[in-house]
């Protein structure tokens, strides 16, 4: 039976959906290992911060590429069409290689880390070096990024958890060798650590996605040209950007809140453990693009959808309600009392994101899937809009702590978002209706 015909069952969706969530899963762990690691070298204070700085900065520089997966996914539907993607992708990362050796490698470097970032001497020396050796991460990660959205398009995202598994082995192994026998500083190491990972599962994940490229048509030339899917793609880029620079314009509205320093550190370890559960959602997005070919098939991904995010939002709600809180914050995370009590009331704000991010994911890979990535940027553009607006009235009405007002916008922000996907996404079928009787008429 052609998979593009038949019904669309619960069971198919899982089988789909779970490989992607273990891949999620399992990548949160890669940089508590390189930390650890990162911990037990010579001067590990100046060490992890400057890696954290380093991996953010490059993450930053890397944000336009990071869609890629769900433009594949939707777009390669034939090997023309991969071809024409490689060729955009190459390109793209390319120039953001390019931007990154003008950062890191010229007096630039020097101005963002001391001047801009005011970072103390010993954490700029020790971020330096790690930045430019992340270089790679770009390339690496977009060619990656493009070659598991094409799994996702053939529905082989085993192969993606098991890529997944082998990046984390070797990032651990790694990490021992440095521990013991290589004498790289500690922030050398961990960036050599992810950078090789990155590079050795991209590796990998192309490897295994051209043994499947036969299945695929061989259509003469690609439906779209270079210009359309940029068009296609620049909102994507918006929204990994947008997506990435919220989680600094927190950290700005907290340090200007009540109880600036307990509010810092409290809701990184809040917004963490809300991400990881939350985590087993997003590939709802790329799940939403591979097998939304039908309206039957979109009920039975929202059914399943809102399941799931009901049941990691239930499972948060576990860890709030119950004595569980206090054997995961106080001993296991081995908080203080202090920011423990600036935690508890926060988090019960946070229990409806996980269900919330569900729908985000099932709604914006329904756009993506009909090629209609302006509303996603303009949905991004919301969340940005409240989240702005969720803190500057939080600071100014005095909320609370700074964790319950980032909360509070949080939960604003994703609400906003959600609403304007969801505008978008409803009246197509009414849209396409009036078009049609518009059409008509003039006839």
């Amino acid at each position: 039976m052609n998979p593009a015909t038949a019904s669309l069952s619960s069971r198919r969706i899982f089988a789909l959906w779970w490989p992607l969530a273990a891949s999620s899963l399992l990548m949160s762990a890669e940089f508590p290992i390189i930390n650890a690691g990162i911990a037990r070298k010579a001067g590990p204070d100046a060490a992890l911060a400057g890696f954290a700085i380093a991996a953010s900065l490059a993450t930053l520089i890397e944000a336009p590429i990071l869609m890629m997966i769900g433009a594949a996914a939707a777009l390669a539907t034939d090997r023309a069409m991969v071809r024409l993607l490689r060729r955009f992708t190459a390109a793209v990362a390319l120039v953001m290689t390019g931007i990154y050796c003008l950062v890191s490698f010229t007096p630039i470097a020097d101005r963002v880390l001391r001047d801009w970032l005011g970072l103390p001497p010993p954490v700029a020396d020790a971020c330096l070096p790690a930045f430019r050796i992340l270089i790679f991460w770009p390339l690496a990660t977009g060619w990656r990024r493009l070659h598991q959205g094409i799994l996702i398009r053939m529905r082989r995202t085993r192969v993606i958890s098991a890529g997944t598994i082998i990046r984390l082995c070797f990032s651990l192994l790694l990490t021992v060798l440095n521990i013991t026998v290589l004498p790289w500083p500690g922030a050398v190491g961990g960036a050599v650590t992810t950078a090789g990972a990155v590079v050795l599962e991209a590796v990998l994940i192309t490897y295994w996605a051209r043994r499947i490229l036969p299945e695929l048509d061989d259509a003469p030339a690609p439906h779209m040209n270079y210009r359309q899917v940029l068009v296609f793609y620049l909102p994507l880029m918006m929204v990994s950007l947008m997506t990435i620079l919220a989680q600094p314009a927190i950290s700005a509205g907290l340090a200007r809140a009540p109880f600036p320093t307990e509010s810092l550190a409290s809701w990184s370890i809040l917004w963490g453990l809300t991400t990881l559960i939350g985590s087993v959602c997003n590939p709802l997005q790329e799940t939403t693009i591979s097998l939304a070919e039908r309206r039957d098939a979109t009920r039975v991904i929202r059914r399943f959808g809102l399941a799931l995010g009901a049941a990691a939002s239930g499972f948060l709600a576990l860890l709030a309600l119950t004595p569980l809180a206090d054997l995961y914050f106080g001993q296991l995370i081995g908080l203080s009392p202090e920011l423990r009590a600036v935690i508890s009331p926060a988090i019960l704000l946070v229990i409806p994101v996980p269900f919330l991010v569900a729908c985000e994911m099932m709604l914006r890979g329904l756009l993506i899937r009909q090629r209609r990535t302006t509303a996603t940027r303009l949905a991004m553009g919301a969340y940005m809009v409240m989240l702005g607006a969720g803190l500057a009235a939080g600071v100014a009405l005095q909320w609370g702590t700074g964790t319950q007002i980032a909360a509070t916008a949080a939960l604003l922000a994703l609400g906003g978002e959600i609403g304007v996907l969801a505008w978008h996404a409803a009246p197509v079928p009414a849209l396409q209706l009036a078009k049609r009787r518009v059409s008509e008429g003039r006839e």
